[in-house]
């Protein structure tokens, strides 16, 4: 609500992934690309946690990302990963913490370039 990145879907708050995106537009993308700071989140997004014989493991491997649309879905793939899934499946904790460091630095240059999410990270929720 504080940022105006935030809708309702049956009564759940959730981020308006595709305004957020909208307003980051693909200039965006190519600022991030320049920027040469997630050459792996880029290059080899991390794959989805999927369900297949009644067993949880990841699908196959995502193409490169190549629009903003694509760069949001891959940091929110690192998250859905990291609290639902990468407990369970540390197979390479060196790329783990790439794809982490690599998204805080996204998160860092999105706040740049968005004052109301800054604004809404930085000062204090009542």
């Amino acid at each position: 609500m504080y940022s105006g990145y935030l809708t309702a879907r049956q009564a759940r708050a959730v981020a308006d992934w595709e305004k957020l995106t909208n307003e980051l537009g693909n200039a965006f993308f190519a600022q991030v690309s320049a920027a040469d700071r997630m050459p792996t989140l880029i290059n080899d997004p991390p794959k989805k946690l999927i369900v297949r014989d009644d067993a949880a493991r990841f699908g196959p491997p995502p193409a490169p990302v190549t629009t903003t649309a694509g760069l949001l879905a891959a940091a929110r793939q690192v998250r859905n990963n990291l609290f639902h899934g990468n407990k369970m499946f540390a197979l390479n904790r060196e790329r783990d913490i790439i794809l982490m460091l690599e998204v805080l630095w996204l998160l860092d240059f999105m706040m740049e370039r968005l004052p109301a999410v800054r604004l809404a990270f930085d000062e204090p929720q009542g």
